[in-house]
């Protein structure tokens, strides 16, 4: 990620492009395995979806190893395992390496240092760019709900109960 970072500030004579190309490639090279962990996710979600109204129906009224033998049963006859809900978390397992590369290119580099981007004098230090205010939290946050939106296909009305 180090040399493509490197490379994109040779082609665009920018860092802050540099990072916001960097994003987008980097976005267009997970795809393919972002996709594949949302499959594993959905498949292990209707799983234990499906489990766990199994549990409930028939653990009705039992206690103690009763009822304990009777969840293991089910869990079993539905070839499941409570820590199969790590699958869960795949989407963002698949992305943690991403992120933390990112970090590492970004945390302490040189190329950062008096580089100027849009309103941002030096992109090294804390933007503070509205009366002492860090903006680009805000900016970035803006940018992800918009991103989860987008992706997500959230209908307006969930969305807006969301925020």
């Amino acid at each position: 990620m180090c040399l493509a970072f490197d490379g994109l500030i040779l082609m665009t004579g920018s860092v802050g492009w540099s990072i916001v190309l960097l994003s987008c490639l980097t976005t267009l090279v997970s795809q393919p395995l972002r996709k594949w962990a949302q499959r594993i996710e959905r498949r292990v979600s209707s799983l234990k979806d499906e489990v766990d109204e199994k549990v409930a129906s028939s653990t009705q009224g039992l206690r103690g190893e009763l009822k304990f033998r009777a969840v293991e049963q089910v869990y079993r006859a539905n070839e499941y395992h409570p820590i199969m809900s790590v699958a869960l978390g795949a989407p963002f397992f698949v992305m943690l390496p991403f992120l933390l590369s990112a970090l590492l290119v970004l945390f302490e580099n040189p190329a950062l240092e008096s580089a100027y981007f849009l309103f941002i004098a030096d992109l090294s230090l804390s933007d503070r760019a509205l009366a002492g205010v860090n903006v680009l939290p805000f900016v970035m946050t803006g940018v992800t709900l918009l991103d989860a939106y987008i992706r997500f296909g959230i209908n307006s009305s969930s969305f807006r109960r969301f925020i």
